[in-house]
């Protein structure tokens, strides 16, 4: 039996005090929302990134896809709606920003995660890929300039 090797890196400082920031962003939001009697579930995260889409022609823009792996098997082809709320600049991440998100499915009740990333005018938020703990993944873009 071949042993993997083991790769530790030190997580820097203002990394752990961002994740402590957003695990308690996201239990002051589920306390507010419990408080109006509304209840949401929230969503294990296990892993964040952006893919940077070239266009395949002048007339196309950079597409910027928020990637979400998560620690649930749920089938997120389900996702009806996605809900953004108004970014808060991370304190101990100052280019970057936070931002509830809200999935809406067939399910009874909604969803939500705390999403970190780096401020780029690029980036919409109208693209994502969801990744649940099976490896299943599947795209949704909301035009969110779209205010039907």
């Amino acid at each position: 039996m071949s042993e993997e090797p083991v790769f530790e890196h030190p997580i820097p400082d203002e990394d752990k005090a961002a994740t402590a920031w957003m695990k308690d962003q996201l239990e002051q939001e589920i306390a507010r929302l419990k408080g109006l009697n509304q209840r949401i579930i929230p969503l294990p995260v296990k892993n964040t990134g952006i893919i940077v889409q070239q266009p395949q022609s002048r007339k196309q823009k950079v597409t910027i896809v928020n990637r979400v792996e998560f620690g649930t098997a749920f089938d997120f082809r389900k996702v009806q709606q996605i809900l953004l709320q108004n970014p808060i600049p991370c304190p101990s991440k100052p280019t970057y920003l936070f931002q509830h998100v809200v999935l809406l499915s067939d399910a009874p009740l909604p969803m939500i995660f705390g999403y970190l990333y780096e401020k780029n005018p690029k980036n919409s938020l109208e693209d994502w890929r969801f990744v649940n703990s099976q490896g299943d993944q599947c795209s949704h873009h909301w035009d969110l300039n779209n205010k039907e």
